[in-house]
C-alpha cells in the first residue's frame, strides 16, 4: 500500500515561469512544492522544513546552484536530502559537473512535464 504522507519538494529557481510550471506539474500528485527564488531564501526555508527532495536551478543570481549544493553538503541536518539539478545548460559537461558535485539527477530546461514527474517520483520512490 502506498504511503499517504504528502511528500515535500523544495524548488529553488529564480524563474517565476519555472516555479509556476513545476507547481502545476505536481498539483494532482501527493507532492507539495515549496518555492524559493534564491539560495538565501532556500536556506531559510531549510531551517524550518526538511523536504524529501530539492530541485535546484543552476543559473541563479548571487549564489548559483553549484555553490548552493556545496552549502547543503556542509550542513549536516540537510546534507542527506537528495538534490536534482534543473538547468537550461544542456551540455554533457554540465550534467557531469552536477552529478560529480553531488546531485542525484539532472533535468534540462525547457522542462518536459512527463520527464520531470517520472524522475521526481523515482527519487521519492513513489
Amino acid at each position: 500500500m502506498k504511503s499517504l504522507k504528502k511528500r515535500k519538494v523544495l524548488l529553488v529557481d529564480d524563474s517565476v515561469t519555472s516555479q509556476l510550471l513545476v507547481q502545476n506539474i505536481f498539483l494532482d500528485e501527493n507532492i507539495e512544492i515549496l518555492v524559493a527564488s534564491d539560495a538565501t531564501e532556500a536556506m531559510n526555508i531549510l531551517t524550518k522544513i526538511k523536504p524529501d527532495l530539492i530541485l535546484l536551478d543552476i543559473m541563479m543570481p548571487e549564489i548559483d546552484g553549484y555553490q548552493m549544493l556545496g552549502m547543503l553538503e556542509k550542513k549536516s541536518d540537510v546534507a542527506d536530502i537528495p538534490v536534482m539539478m534543473i538547468s537550461a545548460k544542456t551540455g554533457a559537461s554540465h550534467v557531469k559537473k552536477a552529478i560529480d558535485s553531488g546531485a542525484v539527477d539532472y533535468v534540462k530546461k525547457p522542462i518536459d512535464v512527463d520527464d520531470l514527474l517520472t524522475r521526481v517520483k523515482k527519487v521519492l520512490n513513489l
